[in-house]
């Protein structure tokens, strides 16, 4: 009930992170962002309720929400247009997503967008082309700005990269007797960025392969 809870905080968090199949410090992660939003205060060894039903409302989602932070649209490797993927998402009885295509922010508009429309929260999000050591590497960003011009500098610098990883592919399909031309990818990638996907089409379009899964 609403008040304070006369308990030492540590073991209190602990027994709600059994009760919800989860940690303490996922529950000490919540509480503090549940203090942010004001539906409790923290001091010491009290925890003071300000909005028990709303707490509880709150917990619950965010201890059963399903949450997804890596999902692509045709702007990268994906198979759906971004209000296509917050369509399926919603279907799905996923809460939050984040959006994270290959090198390329541009599908993020429509997604966010899509997702207040149809009640999903969406996460600007980003899988960036690495490498460590030469050895390929993707990096998983979010909460970033997307229109940030540095980084879409950047991401013009990675696409140019995928391009010509492409030709390269291209080139030892051929050696192997597959052969494909780069101006059939780029029309099938369009305007998103070029990934093994896109050949993987081609070559089944071209009845070089049954299938690529």
């Amino acid at each position: 009930r609403q008040g304070v809870v006369e308990i030492d905080h540590l073991p209190f968090q602990q027994e709600l992170a059994n009760m919800a199949g989860t940690s303490r410090e996922t529950i000490s992660r919540t509480l503090h962002s549940f203090a942010k939003k004001g539906l409790v205060e923290l001091d010491g060894s009290k925890l003071r309720i300000t909005d028990y039903e709303k707490f509880k409302e709150m917990f619950n989602w965010c201890m059963g929400g399903k949450i997804d932070l890596h999902m692509h649209t045709y702007f990268s490797d994906g198979q759906h247009s971004p209000e296509e993927l917050i369509l399926k998402v919603k279907e799905a009885g996923i809460d939050i997503i984040a959006v994270t295509d290959h090198d390329t922010v541009d599908g993020l508009t429509e997604a966010i967008e899509a997702g207040k429309k149809y009640g999903v929260e969406v996460i600007p999000g980003l899988e960036i082309s690495s490498d460590i050591r030469d050895r390929e590497v993707h990096l998983l960003a979010y909460f970033f700005n997307p229109a940030n011009k540095e980084l879409e500098e950047y991401l013009k610098f990675f696409r140019a990269e995928r391009i010509k990883r492409a030709v390269i592919i291209i080139q030892k399909l051929k050696e192997l007797g597959l052969v494909i031309e780069l101006e059939e990818v780029m029309e099938l990638a369009r305007n998103s960025a070029v990934g093994r996907p896109h050949i993987a089409k081609v070559l089944k379009k071209n009845g070089l392969v049954s299938n690529y899964f």
